[in-house]
Formats: structure tokens, sequence, C-alpha cells
């Protein structure tokens, strides 16, 4: 099978525009931490006006990275899909995966994470002006990595991980679990993006790692994208994402990582983050989440995936 295109960053932010926090804690009860305001006309997360001489590759006279001269967050009614945003949930304990329950001591709920890996497929302006609450505007795939296996991070350097965090998640590979869920518009980002399938986005490499905060510019975009970075600066890591790009298979710093304490057992014993993580040298104990920085593109070079690795 063939996908069509290859990934490129998204030059700009994605979490400043749209993935807002309600909170300031970081805790698994809210969505925080909370990117800070942007009172400014343009969709960058400065705090200046100009839209003139931008940093951006496109054309049109704002600063985000798509063809329209639209705000985020406005919306035209229509589907025009423009980023990929990737996420994961992992248990992690002694270096094996494993999966995590707690119940709510105020509701008696029963909540389990297993291992997944999420794409989600958005029109950023429709998206966010719906608060992602409309399908229409969003295609969500859901994949079980509970068989992936360890990469070589020999074939990485510098590796960017903690040792012994790298997967390939196997998405292209018959026999493994494969989606676990889909949900929303795919039939619109099928077409959009000229495939037979939506399936055929498994055919790229996907896989991730994960690190403390170890690159200086992603934590530069933090800083400037959330007004409580310094609350929650001790708690954050990095997940790296393995991507097909025009330049082969690299590890991108895309996502914010926050990890919770969990017993051998698999039981979460805290809903704070845990603290240490900025600095931390070995892969620690826990359940691990990752929410959207940056996004993906997509670029127009027809490439034939390599499933036989």
């Amino acid at each position: 099978m063939r996908a069509r295109n290859t990934m490129l960053v998204l030059a700009g932010l994605v979490s400043c525009v749209g993935i807002k926090g309600d909170g300031d804690s970081g805790g698994l009860g809210s969505s925080s931490p909370s990117p800070s305001g942007d009172a400014d006309a343009d969709s960058d997360s400065d705090t200046d006006t100009d839209a003139d001489g931008d940093t951006d590759t496109d054309t049109d006279t704002d600063t985000d990275a798509d063809t329209d001269t639209g705000t985020i967050g406005t919306g035209d009614g229509e589907m025009n899909f423009d980023v990929l945003l990737t996420s994961s949930t992992s248990g992690w304990w002694n270096g094996e995966r494993i999966d995590v329950n707690w119940t709510d001591p105020e509701t008696g709920e029963e909540v389990s994470w297993g291992q997944t890996f999420t794409l989600l497929f958005i029109d950023r302006d429709d998206y966010y002006a719906t608060a992602g609450t409309d399908d229409l505007y969003y295609c969500k795939l859901t994949y079980d990595i509970s068989t992936s296996t360890a990469i070589d991070e020999s074939l990485f350097a510098p590796w960017p991980g903690w040792t012994g965090t790298g997967s390939d998640f196997l998405t292209w590979e018959l026999g493994t679990p494969g989606f676990m869920d889909i949900e929303g518009n795919c039939l619109d980002i099928t077409r959009a993006m000229g495939w037979t399938d939506i399936n055929d986005v498994s055919y790229l490499n996907w896989g991730n790692a994960y690190s403390s905060m170890n690159d200086s510019d992603f934590e530069d975009t933090l800083i400037e994208a959330y007004d409580d970075y310094d609350e929650f600066r001790d708690a954050a890591g990095i997940e790296y994402v393995l991507v097909s790009t025009d330049a082969g298979d690299q590890f991108l710093p895309l996502n914010l990582l926050f990890i919770y304490d969990i017993d051998e057992a698999g039981n979460l014993l805290d809903t704070e983050p845990t603290a240490g993580i900025h600095d931390a040298t070995e892969a620690p104990n826990g359940l691990y989440l990752s929410r959207s920085v940056y996004g993906l593109v997509f670029s127009t070079a027809e490439t034939t995936p390599d499933t036989g690795r």
C-alpha cells in the first residue's frame, strides 16, 4: 500500500492556540496547565501585533502555518484539515509496560489507562471554534501499542530519550492490534489526503521515546506559551515522536509529558504529576501521559513506506 505523503513539523505552536487548560495544577482532575492569554490580533503566542515579516513559510499575512488569513478559533464552518496532533498514554514499571488503574474516591468511578497512541487530524479554526465538540472537524485514530517493540537506540544519534524508552508502534504490521477506536470525520480526511483508506496513515513509521526537559528550544516554547510554567516546570518532560519526514525517520520533540506515581500492581497513587522529571536522568516508574505542543503538517512528496523493517 502506498501512503501519498510524508510529514513535516508544523511551523508554530498548537497548544497556545487552542489546547487550553482550565486550571493550573497539572493534575489529572484538570486540563491544566493553562497557556497564557494572547490578546493581540495575530495568531501566535507573543504579544506583538505585527504580522509583517513573519517567520512562517506560507504566503498569507498572519503568523500561523496555514494558507488562510483567519485567526485560529474563528472557523468557517467547513472541514479544512491543516494539522495532525499526537499523544500517548502508557504505564511503565521497571522498563516494562503496565496498565494503570484508579478509583475516584469521591464518585467510586473506576478509571484505567492502557497502552495507546492517538493521531488527531483537525481543522484548527473550526475545531477550536467548537471546542472540539463537533466531530465534523476532526478524525481521531487510537492505536493499541501494547505489542510495541524496542527501538535500536544506536540508530539515532544522539539518542534523545531516556535509555530503554524507545518504542516502535508497528502500526503498519498485519496481525498487530491496530486501531482500538476510530472517531469523527475520517472520510473527509481520507479524501483530502488522496488516500484510499484512512488506514494509509498507519503505513508511515510511528513510535516514541520519553525524556526529561532536555531540549532548550522546546522549553522556551513552553515558557512563552504558559504563564504558569514555573509552577509545573519541575514535573515537565518531553515525548519525542518518531515521524516519517522527507529526511527519513526522525524523533521530534512534539509533546509535553507528565508522569504520575503508581505501585507495582499498576495502581495510581497520586493525581498530581511527579516532581523531579525536568532533570531526571533515568526513566521513572509511573503513568505517562502526553499532551500536544507541536503538530504536524503533510508535505506533497509521494513515498512508499518501508514495511519490511
